[in-house]
């Protein structure tokens, strides 16, 4: 039998959600298959130690009590749930704040979230890691093939990078969009947003490619495709001669 006090279900009802549906299902289906992900690579592979660098800064996060933005860093949560001590890092000081809080309120076991400005030159020694992975970040580096060749020194044994992927359905309405209204990507140029190029660096670092493919691809647009369709069903309802 167990005795469960109010202050142990307040503690519950506090803990941040990964799987939250009032993020939206796409936050929901990405997560949830970069889970799937983390749990094949440590029984395939028996990757034991992880740096995630820069940590993602995650920031549609909805869990009750926190407001969007709020707990940035999820990424790395399926290693540590499956016994694989985890290092975070990101230059900016705001987000490692936040994902030391949110890691925090997991009550994982504990989880080194470093600030370190200098990408290209990481704060640990040669061939520390088992895997050394990010998501999403390489298309916004100054250097994306100096990052990676950073990112395979600090790893003895895999270097796992995400990218957007420029074929989603989503991407040409979006590439659209920015062009209309004379724009930058906020992710970054498309050349990176390719395996080929970060296959290219990372074979300069003495790695070769055991992986590629798909990792998430839900069956519907993203890039917020859906919003910007929205925009142009509710204009084309406007009453006739409205500004």
């Amino acid at each position: 039998m167990a005795l469960v006090t109010s202050a142990d279900r307040s503690s519950e009802t506090n803990k941040p959600r990964l799987y939250d549906l009032a993020e939206g299902y796409g936050s929901i289906y990405g997560r949830y298959a970069r889970k799937r992900l983390c749990q094949r690579l440590i029984a395939r592979y028996g990757i034991r130690t992880v740096l995630e660098v820069p940590c993602n800064a995650e920031g549609s996060f909805t869990s009750p009590g926190s407001s969007p933005g709020s707990f940035p860093g999820t990424q790395s949560v399926g290693f540590a749930e499956q016994g694989c001590p985890v290092v975070l890092l990101h230059p900016n000081e705001e987000v490692v704040d936040k994902t030391r809080a949110f890691w925090a309120a997991l009550r994982l076991p504990c989880t080194p979230v470093i600030q370190h400005e200098d990408l290209y030159h990481l704060p640990f020694a040669d061939d520390q890691f088992d895997l050394v992975w990010n998501f999403d970040y390489v298309a916004l580096c100054d250097d994306p093939a100096r990052f990676i060749g950073e990112m395979a020194r600090v790893s003895r044994r895999f270097v796992m990078i995400m990218v957007i992927n420029a074929w989603n359905f989503g991407y040409p309405l979006y590439a659209f969009l920015n062009l209309l209204q004379r724009r930058q990507s906020i992710w970054g140029p498309r050349k990176w947003m390719s395996l080929k190029p970060v296959e290219l660096a990372l074979r300069s670092g003495g790695f070769t490619a055991v992986e590629r493919g798909l990792v998430d691809m839900p069956p519907w647009p993203t890039f917020n495709t859906v919003n910007v369709l929205g925009r142009f069903i509710r204009r084309s309802k406007a009453a006739p001669g409205a500004s």
